[in-house]
């Protein structure tokens, strides 16, 4: 049937033109297991508008002819990319940081991100942009307890207290379980501080200019 799928959108212009106008999103989870021939429709009907989530260490459907490579051979182009045009644009700053699922969102079941992912990409980001402002997020301390010295030592250089007054940081919930969001800005100051201390940082409040 899939086959057939697929030469019917290769043999019917005004068919492909449907299925391409109709869909706005294409979400595919667990994208480790797609197969040869479910990659070969979704690149059919696709434009520039397919978000895929997986874990190449998750793969679990071979018996059913899933390809774990395809996932890894677009992750690393997609990264290539990212790279290349985060060198090339040069912005003044980068912000990364780990995938959260949130629970009132339909990526609520996606996996989430990890700290070794986002630290391989801290690290790769300040050896091509030496001085470039890059934040150890508060995300990376979210499904960490030391992520954020973790994303440091990595090579970030810019941390992000919860400043927001208590009463409003539940309409900016981002994702789940979110740390710091019950610590008045002085303490969480006081913490970040401590913590960055611990592994031989301070903070500094100047501005935070990028050096040139």
């Amino acid at each position: 049937v899939a086959k057939l799928a697929i030469s019917l959108l290769k043999n019917n212009n005004d068919i492909l033109l449907e299925c391409k106008q109709r869909f706005k999103e294409i979400c595919i989870d667990e994208y480790q297991d797609t197969n040869d021939v479910q990659e070969e429709f979704i690149s059919l009907i696709a434009s520039n508008n397919v978000y895929m989530v997986g874990d190449i260490k998750q793969s679990i459907y071979g018996f059913r002819n899933a390809n774990p490579l395809i996932f890894k051979e677009k992750y690393k182009k997609e990264i290539e990319f990212i790279l290349k045009f985060i060198e090339e644009f040069s912005p003044d700053m980068c912000g990364i940081g780990p995938f959260i699922p949130h629970k009132d969102t339909p990526f609520a079941k996606f996996p989430a991100g990890s700290v070794e992912q986002t630290c391989f990409l801290l690290s790769l980001i300040r050896l091509i942009k030496p001085n470039i402002l890059l934040p150890s997020t508060t995300a990376l301390g979210t499904i960490d307890p030391n992520g954020r010295e973790k994303g440091i030592l990595a090579g970030a250089n810019v941390v992000m207290p919860n400043l927001s007054p208590i009463a409003v940081r539940k309409k900016y919930s981002l994702y789940d379980n979110k740390i710091c969001t019950g610590d008045e800005s002085a303490q969480c100051l006081k913490c970040l501080n401590g913590r960055l201390n611990a592994i031989g940082f301070q903070t500094v409040t100047s501005r935070g200019d990028i050096k040139r």
